[in-house]
């Protein structure tokens, strides 16, 4: 099965792929490295890296993401910007992650 990994080059996408590489073809995504680049929080990217993931590997059995930017620090030292961009880089990305792959699974033969 095509397993579609973003975030793979990052600790937890690492593990992932170490996970699932035996018995599945992987196809890694990031910014800025892997099979296909993306970024999350714009709809127009995703829709294009689905585009070409789906011209270059064909159909995908299953989405692993392990990534999206955040700022790690004590809630006490959290503002609303910093609460906003794990809201727009996690929470959005991944909606964006679903809904450009909509399409896709909607043309998937899904049969057993």
């Amino acid at each position: 099965m095509n397993i579609l990994v973003i975030g793979a080059a990052g600790d937890i996408g690492q593990a992932a792929c170490a996970a699932l590489k035996a018995n599945h073809t992987l196809i890694r995504a990031g910014r800025s490295g892997g099979d296909v680049h993306v970024d999350m929080s714009d709809r127009a990217s995703v829709d294009a890296m689905y585009a070409r993931i789906t011209d270059t590997f064909g159909t995908l059995g299953a989405v692993v993401c392990t990534a999206g930017d955040a700022h790690f620090a004590p809630l006490s030292d959290q503002t609303s910007d910093t609460m906003m961009l794990g809201m727009h880089q996690k929470v959005m990305g991944q909606i964006n992650l679903v809904l450009g792959d909509w399409d896709i699974w909607l043309m998937a033969d899904l049969s057993p």
